[in-house]
């Protein structure tokens, strides 16, 4: 199974022979020949696939999964450390960008939690007054 590349937009990455390349990287060759033995092909066949454009996907995805290459990779270029890297960046930025927009609202928010909690604490110490109260009471008229 071949397939030919109509869309050059991503040339850079999705070419044939960057292909080739980042899979010559993984397997630390740097000769063609070399690459063409390990995938059991003759170089010429490689050479072609160069020239045409063209790889038998099929054998190269094969290929790249029994030696374990991540396949984002080898057949776009997408490295996801820097993928991973760059969304932890953007998630940073966009946590930094609410939490600066809504400082003022932040504070406000723990201002108002202080003051309920201090209403609470003064408001159990008002049930105490009222249960000592009731207590004393019940004492006095116990003892009367």
């Amino acid at each position: 199974m071949y397939i030919q590349f109509v869309d050059n937009t991503n040339s850079n990455t999705q070419n044939a022979t960057f292909i080739l390349k980042r899979v010559k990287d993984l397997v630390n060759v740097k000769r063609d020949f070399h690459l063409a033995r390990l995938l059991n092909i003759a170089p010429t066949t490689l050479s072609n696939w160069k020239k045409r454009n063209s790889i038998d996907y099929k054998l190269l995805i094969e290929f790249c999964v029994a030696q374990g290459f991540d396949l984002d990779y080898v057949l776009a270029g997408i490295e996801k450390d820097k993928v991973n890297t760059q969304m932890e960046n953007l998630a940073g930025y966009l946590i930094d960008k609410v939490r600066n927009e809504f400082k003022s609202d932040f504070q406000e928010i723990r201002t108002a939690q202080k003051q309920l909690v201090e209403n609470l604490d003064k408001l159990k110490t008002k049930e105490e007054i009222a249960l000592a109260k009731q207590k004393l009471s019940k004492t006095i008229a116990h003892n009367n």
